[in-house]
């Protein structure tokens, strides 16, 4: 899995893919979900999707929720793992990030 963030790429094996989270902003749903894939001796890879999200392309918002359904099923099935959806906690972000990756 890669994502490009700036000039830094980051890159992620498939098989070193630990967790996929979610969190939904439930103090603001216009905000959307954060979505993290964590691995193993890297950095994660974030990303949001908000509820009015359009493809670059021209697509419309149901082409982008097709395309970022498309997405999770391809991590889930080249990761066997499931989504696993966290609370959103605003004075305490990110303390779940470290448990994410403890085995």
């Amino acid at each position: 899995m890669r994502r490009s963030k700036g000039k830094r790429i980051i890159t992620i094996p498939w098989e070193n893919v630990r967790q996929w989270v979610v969190v939904h902003f439930s103090d603001n749903p216009a905000r959307g979900s954060r979505y993290g894939v964590y691995g193993r001796g890297t950095k994660p890879i974030i990303w949001h999707e908000r509820p009015d999200d359009r493809l670059a392309s021209g697509g419309g918002r149901a082409a982008f929720a097709q395309r970022a359904e498309e997405l999770h099923a391809m991590i889930a099935a080249k990761t066997g793992l499931p989504l696993l959806e966290l609370p959103y906690i605003p004075r305490k972000r990110r303390w779940w990030s470290r448990l994410l990756l403890d085995e």
